[in-house]
């Protein structure tokens, strides 16, 4: 009769893992710390279960009561429904391959959703496993925004800057070289009639003299609104009050302008920055305000430069600034730019006024 062999059994039971609440404590006995800082801090296990969250975290997410519960995945009830696999997704990736995790996600604050950033570093275990991530979360909303508005605005200043290009080509074409072929036949002219007429030839080298000189002036005026050289050789106030003149003297509309300036230096780039501020803010009021009467004021003190244009127009509503085309933003981007800032006062049927405070020294590097 063969033997049996005997199977010991054992009673034994399998050693208790750990809880996430010891988990925590052992690992951070400075969790207390982590409560009071004003940043939100968080503690996630390697299944996207949220383990604690500080105080700050809480203020954000309104996550559950019990923070430490191994079940808790109740905060990702506040991430964007379609964030919600893709946070998951990174945590768990983060632990299989024991490296830190990091995922943007949108994240439901009074009603709204706004873009944060959840940076995590991985603690591991003895055995190289990961049992958590200790890490935080920031509000990117405006580093996003300001990011589409900075590409939206290349986008436009992209189109602003062919556009441009056009328009001088046209001119170039449509007037300059037409004056050019004009006075070219004009001195043809005036050598074919040279030997039978003096007086004939001397009128018309006199015609061609004048249209000559008008053609130097169309090139200059062309050349200064590209830009203006009398900011360097004249200074700010010098430059800005013919040119206010010169859209008065074009549109019909009365243009005053008032200079208190007190003996200081404005660097180039600053002096160019009002210069341009004030030919967008005029050519506005000229083309969309409706008004009769234009007001400039320019300030000077050591520190900063402060320009106003108002008018007596129709006015509109700010908060539609953004959809208003170009101007207004190259505007405000360059007066951002330089350092300074620019305000916008308007109401309907009450005028509008443009206010630009720019530092003496603009921010720009130099040229």
């Amino acid at each position: 009769m063969p033997a049996t062999k005997k199977v010991q059994t054992s009673n034994a039971t399998p050693a208790p893992q750990p809880s996430p609440t010891a988990l925590v404590t052992d690992a951070l006995p400075w969790l207390d710390l982590l409560d009071v800082l004003p940043v939100p801090l968080w503690i996630i296990g390697p299944q996207a279960d949220l383990w604690f969250g500080n105080r700050a975290w809480h203020a954000v997410t309104s996550a559950a009561s019990n923070p430490v519960s191994p079940s808790s995945i109740d905060w990702l009830q506040v991430l964007h429904e379609e964030d919600r696999h893709r946070a998951v997704t990174a945590f768990h990736s983060a632990a299989a391959f024991r490296r830190g995790v990091e995922v943007n996600v949108r994240l439901r604050v009074d009603d709204s959703f706004r873009s944060w950033s959840f940076v995590g570093h991985p603690y591991c275990s003895q055995d190289g496993e990961v049992e958590m991530f200790v890490g935080a979360a920031h509000d990117t909303t405006a580093a996003e925004d300001a990011q589409r508005r900075l590409r939206e605005l290349g986008t436009r200043l992209v189109a602003a800057q062919e556009s441009e290009r056009a328009r001088i080509a046209r001119d170039l074409h449509d007037d300059i070289a037409q004056r050019i072929a004009l006075l070219t036949v004009k001195l043809a002219s005036a050598t074919k009639t040279r030997p039978f007429s003096a007086a004939l030839a001397r009128r018309t080298l006199t015609e061609a003299r004048d249209m000559l000189h008008d053609l130097t002036r169309g090139i200059h005026l062309l050349s200064c609104e590209l830009h203006p050289p009398k900011l360097t050789m004249r200074g700010l106030g010098l430059t800005l009050k013919p040119l206010c003149d010169e859209i008065a003297a074009s549109s019909g509309i009365t243009v005053q302008f008032t200079e208190d300036a007190a003996p200081v230096e404005v660097s180039e780039d600053t002096a160019l920055c009002v210069f341009r501020v004030m030919q967008e803010a005029l050519q506005n009021a000229v083309k969309h305000s409706g008004g009769r009467r234009i007001d400039v004021r320019l300030r000077l003190d050591a520190s900063s430069v402060t320009l106003w244009v108002s008018d007596d127009g129709t006015g509109f509503d700010p908060s539609t600034v953004r959809s208003m085309g170009l101007g207004l933003m190259t505007m405000r981007e360059r007066v951002e730019l330089s350092g300074g800032r620019l305000r916008i006062i308007s109401e309907p049927a009450c005028g509008t006024v443009v206010e630009a405070i720019v530092p003496t020294r603009s921010s720009l590097p130099a040229s």
